[in-house]
């Protein structure tokens, strides 16, 4: 057994790897990079990876705090030996594993109840500084009764809603995702991700945000005009 073989410890590292043509086209991607583009759009990585790259042929890794999806990375590896390759490797900070806080001795609520008092809540708001605005909701009705801490949830939620200055409607949709897990305390738990989003607002990256969610199990991420929440259904 060759213990050494370099491509099955790529294959199978937590960290995501990815090799591209010079046009930006995925030429490989380890299992962990599928994970992360079902997330992250090809392009954005890829000119990452040029961003990064060194001047000259080699090899150059760089210190970040970069967000992408709901992984936090602090380091990034680019590498190539001549124009038709670029290889680039994401490091995963400790951040993304702060689901270790989440308290499954939360009280069992029903998800869009909660969804729907915060959206109450910020329609009077809105209502109170003279904005026309409409929440619109799609939920999937097949999302069960969950457990989480309900103060927090609320807390999270109003802030995200108060990224928003929209001029016509902010949307509020949930869904099941279909084949992607979390583990937790050595069990696993499907994933419900809310996204919310509008038409006018530019949502930029806020760690205060982020660091509010990881501390009731909610992951976070900020995406062109939409914020979305990954949270584990725990029953």
């Amino acid at each position: 057994m060759d213990l050494t073989n370099s491509s099955e410890w790529i294959e199978n590292d937590l960290n995501p790897f990815i090799t591209f043509t010079s046009s930006g086209k995925i030429h490989y991607l380890n299992a962990e990079a599928q994970f992360l583009l079902n997330r992250v759009k090809t392009k954005e990585i890829f000119d990452l990876a040029v961003k990064h790259a060194s001047n000259t042929y080699g090899f150059n890794t760089t210190y970040v705090h970069l967000i992408l999806g709901h992984y936090t990375f602090y380091a990034i590896s680019v590498n190539y030996a001549d124009d038709d390759f670029i290889c680039v490797k994401l490091y995963k900070s400790i951040m993304a594993k702060k689901e270790a806080k989440f308290k499954t001795d939360s009280e069992s609520v029903n998800l869009f109840t909660i969804l729907d008092l915060a959206i109450s809540s910020n329609s009077i708001k809105y209502k109170n500084i003279n904005k026309k605005i409409k929440f619109v909701k799609n939920y999937d009705p097949s999302i069960p009764d969950l457990k989480i801490s309900v103060n927090q949830f609320l807390k999270v939620l109003n802030s995200v809603y108060s990224k928003f200055d929209p001029k016509a409607s902010v949307t509020t949709d949930v869904r099941l995702k279909t084949g992607e897990f979390i583990r937790l305390n050595g069990k696993k738990y499907s994933l419900i991700q809310i996204n919310i989003f509008d038409d006018n607002t530019t949502i930029m990256d806020d760690l205060d945000l982020i660091d509010q969610g990881n501390e009731c199990g909610l992951f976070i991420s900020c995406v062109d005009n939409m914020i979305c929440i990954n949270m584990p259904l725990i029953t």
